[in-house]
């Protein structure tokens, strides 16, 4: 994700938008080997089913989170 501020809280946005409840968030962009300006999060989620596992990540990959 980008290196911006607010891009967490975006993330987090969708997601719990659609009922998902972040368990975990792993966040150290200075020991990731990540392009200037992006960083990478780790991001432990709750879920209902597998189903909703496919939701969240359509969901992130629409918002253009890979």
């Amino acid at each position: 994700m980008s290196d911006n501020p607010g891009a967490l809280a975006s993330i987090a946005t969708h997601i719990g938008e659609i009922g998902g409840n972040i368990v975990e968030i792993v966040h150290q962009r200075l020991f990731y080997d990540v392009p200037v300006k992006s960083n990478q999060a780790d991001i432990l989620v709750e879920r209902r089913d597998q189903s909703h596992v496919r939701e969240i990540v359509t969901r992130l990959t629409a918002a253009g989170f890979p």
